[in-house]
């Protein structure tokens, strides 16, 4: 499925992406090594909770939740970085706040039936870019999940097909490598990982942004 005028064949596209990689590549290889590896360590705590033969501890939890958070904060940084987006604490904390939203609203239409769930959470996967460059919003004058909703009209089918390559098949094929993604026993090989990782996550936000785009200039949304 090709993403009208997006594709990686179109000048402008390509353009962005190599200047993008150029100017912030590095700082986020950076950042995804720290995430990943903080990711690693948590999960290895709560594998070795619930492997424990005395019985689950509370400290799963803990560990559970600082998971979440993780799995939040550092793509929301990286897109930071790749929109280039010069914001305050309150901004990012608004970011925050219209994720989790965005999260709990396909989470609970998830826990009712997965499929409207996953529709749901294509709907408003144009939540980050509402937040972060609509001065409408910006005003006060809309909502941003309403708005990501909108949007999406008539670009579904695109958003599905990005999502399913970047969020879905190519996770699924880095799993292939998982026993070497631990930085502390197969370095090279997880920094190799994590350099691939780091330049198809930039390839997405830069889509999932030409997507939004083109879908707020139709409604002329400023």
């Amino acid at each position: 499925m090709e993403l009208p005028s997006l594709t990686l064949a179109k000048p402008k596209l390509f353009a962005e992406f190599a200047s993008t990689l150029k100017s912030v590549g590095f700082p986020i290889f950076i950042w995804m090594i720290l995430g990943g590896g903080l990711d690693q360590w948590l999960t290895e705590r709560m594998q070795k909770i619930l492997s424990d033969p005395d019985g689950l501890s509370n400290w799963i939890w803990a560990y559970g939740f600082a998971s979440v958070v993780v799995s939040m904060v550092f793509p929301m940084i990286t897109l930071l970085w790749i929109v280039n987006k010069k914001t305050t604490l309150s901004g990012v904390t608004q970011l925050l706040i219209e994720s989790l939203r965005a999260w709990g609203k396909a989470m609970t239409w998830g826990f009712l039936l997965i499929i409207p769930g996953v529709i749901q959470w294509l709907k408003l996967s144009f939540v980050p870019f509402v937040t972060l460059e609509s001065q409408t919003y910006a005003r006060g004058e809309i909502d941003a999940l309403e708005t990501s909703r909108k949007l999406s009209k008539g670009h579904l089918w695109h958003i599905t097909g990005l999502m399913m390559l970047f969020s879905v098949l190519l996770p699924l094929l880095l799993t292939t490598w998982d026993e070497e993604r631990m930085i502390w026993n197969t370095p090279l090989a997880s920094l190799t990982l994590t350099l691939i990782e780091t330049v198809f996550t930039i390839l997405f936000f830069l889509i999932l942004r030409r997507l939004y785009q083109a879908a707020a200039e139709k409604i002329s949304l400023t």
